[in-house]
């Protein structure tokens, strides 16, 4: 093992000691002191909290305005906790390993509750990371799971001002991701990586959806798992998962909350943000309703500059101003019913439209001239997204255990319109360099003589218009049903069965600049002389089809015992089978030979078992460590040859293949090896999450770029990646809360093949070795009845890329943003002024440069297609409640 690997073990396993030696050595007393002073209920909770050593699970919103009496002097934990709640209009519920839930009081129902909350209840607490998550599909705090979690309560999504996935991502250490903009260009969302490895899963509630770009209103919590986790949750969760968890009706108490934000950004103009939630009790303590309402509009800071030729160079038209406008409205209605003590039902509704006027890309020719924000294409791009999710959820208490169903439907319907004005920079450097070969294939397939040469290449028109459209529509089921213990055992499990039907149609279609189509290329043939070809069969260069079906089913489990009180074992497993299934049908230009053809109907079967050990110890009730080793899968497909063009026939071959042939890809998999630790101290005013992991990738699904200018994906390599990640919260004096987030990974391309696009020792792709976050806040009263806080973050990802191909467009630059905010809190309502990205940061977000090595652009330069992050934006937010 290398030797780095050792030292940095043997380094964290000293810091994890360290920590674990116990605050204190001896049991602590069945009494303690408490000084907890009147006032507002959160505070009251908060010093509870931190004296009583319990996790106690609260919902800001609801405490935040409720006023407690407080409690001096000594005694048991639940008569304090009694004390501070007397009045209050709240009671407590016990939950698991030894955390207290507060929720509203119901009529004959005081003091403390034994009844264990639902796996999914959306209390979320703000005690220095006790925040109630289903990681394990069961309810239990934070610091109770053995594993590495980054979660956001709803109290910090409020604090940081989050609106979208771009806003949380920064803060979680190990992440990467690129992201085109609200609307996901070509149906795409963001990619994100967790440790350097693909294939995150996302979660809205109950339901995996392919998008991360959903908007954040009325959002109970975000939790960001690590590591493999397809025991619980099956495939496109290889790396880890994202699960957003909205907020459920309450049935106790109308409530409700109006926000709105205005801004500006630099290189832009004016933005809006207005949002609003309504809770009603329609049957009290049986029955309500939540509906949610929210429209933004962000907009535009880059210029359309549209470019024509001219002699020795480019003309640049009149500029229009910010086009990238992009526009989001949605709206989410949810019912909960509790017709009897034992039955939960609830259903939810959730539509959202992703709106962009025009490509949120620049070209970095015309920043690099103009010094603006700038796009060359003459015409505007816009693309849109329209998504729909359903869900029906049943929660039954069945004596021994809880049963959960969860039957969920998700539609979404992409648009996107690009410009190929600039494909003719893509032709020219694809056959400068391969028309060589090209035409050596032509000789080989018999269509030129032996002896035929390249006189030269095609010389063609940059600007001649064009363009491509993708038309997709993507439907989903999914179901599910778990049956879990109640936690109040030694012995806690769940079972459960998972089936999931996936169908999307795409429609690719794209012209070509007739330019380009016309231009030739010379080719001496023996005989003949001079003789030019056509570049392309048809002005349609894109012209394709496709349908496909994708089925996964899978049974699962997992199950922890408590060894001793100390000491707890768990075991978990998934069989699983995916099943895909394409046709395709294509009538695309080929370079030379026409491609038309009606692929027959492909088809994949995968199955396999992927399972997950962990062992956690407990030395003290301040400090858990944990070691886990768990195997993730990505599912297999298969790539259809038929679309590759006539001429790569020889290079199939080496393959053992023809044109037509269906090449399967089968799962690619991944075996995690971690540990960490969990520690608190200073009574619960410092918490530390240190993890340490070692990961082996095998069967690569990997692309091999051919000489003919197409290319192939099947399983090939191996790799692997290690790293550590730390996590503080502190609290050193009242009102001062600051954290920190940090995280090194060093990945590897162990093993490939000498005609992939990879080669051994390069690290992965969206995996920056370094990320770091940190943030600070300070509250203190104003008096009247308002708070003021001030609070300042940091991000920082370090260089990594958005591709193996090692092009200049592959890179990603070091960045690193500076947020700051100031506000005043009241029961019942907020205000703050923000600035983000305050030293306005230039940071690239993504890369969709046209062309590749080599290719001549633009006055020679070195031309990217760049998704920056959103420049400096100065704004004011204002919140309502009631």
């Amino acid at each position: 093992m290398n030797i780095r690997i050792i030292a940095a073990a043997l380094a964290t396993g000293s810091c994890i000691a360290a920590l674990a030696v116990p605050a204190a050595a001896q049991t602590q007393p069945q009494f303690r002191s408490y000084d907890i002073p009147a006032g507002s209920l959160k505070a009251a909770l908060d010093a509870y909290g931190r004296q009583s050593g319990r996790p106690i699970i609260y919902r800001a919103d609801e405490v935040r305005s409720a006023k407690s009496a407080g409690y001096r002097g000594n005694a048991q934990a639940d008569q304090a906790l009694e004390a501070v709640l007397s009045g209050t209009g709240f009671s407590a519920r016990a939950g698991e390993a030894g955390s207290v839930a507060v929720v509203r009081e119901n009529a004959g129902n005081p003091g403390i509750d034994n009844a264990p909350a639902y796996a999914d209840d959306s209390a979320a607490a703000d005690v220095g990371g006790e925040i109630l998550v289903t990681a394990r599909k069961r309810s239990e705090t934070l610091r109770d799971v053995p594993t590495a979690i980054t979660a956001f309560s709803s109290q910090t999504l409020e604090q940081i001002g989050a609106s979208d996935f771009n806003d949380y991502a920064l803060r979680v250490p190990g992440l990467g991701f690129a992201n085109f903009g609200a609307a996901p260009l070509r149906g795409v969302g963001p990619q994100i990586s967790v440790r350097g490895l693909p294939d995150t899963g996302y979660y809205v509630g109950e339901t995996p959806i392919p998008t991360a770009n959903l908007k954040l209103v009325d959002i109970n919590r975000v939790e960001v798992l690590k590591g493999p986790q397809g025991t619980l949750y099956g495939a496109s969760s290889m790396s880890g998962l994202v699960k957003v968890v909205p907020n459920i009706p309450n049935l106790g108490e109308v409530e409700g909350r109006g926000e709105l934000t205005l801004s500006s950004t630099k290189h832009g103009g004016f933005n809006y943000d207005v949002s609003g939630m309504a809770n009603a009790p329609l049957v009290q303590d049986k029955l309500a309703a939540r509906i949610v309402g929210y429209k933004t509009r962000q907009d535009g800071f880059i210029d359309k500059v549209p470019a024509t030729d001219a002699a020795g160079g480019l003309d640049l038209g009149a500029t229009i101003k910010d086009t990238n406008v992009e526009k989001i409205w949605g709206l989410r209605a949810s019912l909960v019913a509790r017709p009897t003590e034992w039955l939960d039902i609830e259903a939810s509704a959730l539509h959202e439209n992703q709106d962009a006027a025009d490509v949120g890309l620049y070209d970095t020719f015309v920043r690099d001239v103009t010094g603006n924000f700038g796009n060359l294409s003459p015409v505007v791009e816009p693309n849109e997204n329209k998504l729909s999710l359903y869900n029906l959820t049943l929660r039954a208490d069945a004596g021994a255990f809880d049963v959960t169903t969860s039957t969920s439907y998700y539609d979404m319907k992409s648009y996107t319109f690009e410009d190929r004005a600039l494909l003719g920079n893509f032709f020219v450097g694809l056959l400068t360099a391969q028309a060589p070969a090209v035409v050596a294939g032509l000789v080989a397939g018999g269509v030129l003589p032996a002896g035929s040469t390249v006189v030269s290449p095609p010389n063609m028109t940059f600007f001649a218009p064009g363009s491509n459209t993708t038309d997709i529509h993507l439907k989903r089921w999914v179901q599910e049903v778990r049956l879990s213990s109640k936690g109040q055992g030694p012995l806690n499990w769940t079972l459960g069965g998972f089936y999931q039907d996936t169908s999307s149609l795409a429609d690719y279609f794209g012209s070509i600049p007739t330019a380009i189509q016309a231009a030739t290329i010379s080719v001496d043939v023996p005989g003949q002389g001079i003789v030019p070809f056509p570049l392309l069969s048809s002005d349609i260069v894109i012209n394709r089809f496709t349908v496909v079906d994708t089925r996964e089913l899978g049974l699962f489990g997992e199950v922890s015992y408590e060894l001793t009180d100390k000491l707890t074992f768990a075991v978990g497993g998934r069989l699983y089978q995916s099943k895909f299934a394409q046709v395709l049908t294509d009538r695309s230009a080929s370079i030379f030979v026409p491609t038309a053809l009606n692929a027959p109907r492909g088809k994949v079967t995968d199955s396999g078992f992927v399972p997950k050990v962990n062992l956690s110890f407990r030395p003290d009730d301040d400090t858990m460590l944990y070691a886990q080793v768990s195997k993730g899968f990505r599912s297999g497909s298969f790539t259809n040859t038929s679309g590759v063009s006539p001429l790569c026939a020889d290079e199939l071959a080496e393959f053992g293949l023809t044109r037509g042939d269906v090449v399967p890809l089968k799962s690619d998999t991944l075996w995690s090896y971690e540990g960490g630790a969990k520690v608190s101290r200073l009574d619960r005013r410092l918490f530390v999450d240190v993890a340490v992991y070692y990961n082996q990738w095998s069967d690569l699904q990997q692309s091999f770029a051919f000489q003919c200018g197409m290319a192939l994906s099947v399983n090939a390599g191996k790799a692997r990646s290690y790293g550590a990640e730390l996590a503080v919260d502190a609290r050193p004096v009242d009102g001062l809360s600051l954290g920190l987030a940090a995280g090194y990974l060093n990945s590897k391309i162990t093993e490939s093949d000498s005609r992939s696009i990879l080669n051994e020792g390069d690290s992965f792709t969206l995996a920056p070795k370094w990320t770091f976050a940190g943030n600070g806040q300070y509250d203190f009263p104003m008096g009247g009845g308002f708070d003021g806080y001030f609070r300042a973050d940091y991000q920082y990802q370090s260089a990594t890329k958005f591709d193996f191909q090692g092009l200049p467009s592959s890179r990603k630059s070091a960045f690193e943003v500076v947020n700051a905010r100031i506000g005043i809190v009241s029961d019942r309502w907020d205000a703050a002024l923000f600035v983000n990205n305050l030293f306005n940061e230039e940071a690239v977000l993504a890369d969709l440069t046209l062309g590749i090595a080599g290719t001549p652009v633009p006055l020679g330069s070195d031309n990217r297609r760049i998704r920056p992050f959103t420049p400096r934006t100065v704004g004011l937010n204002f919140a309502i409640r009631y």
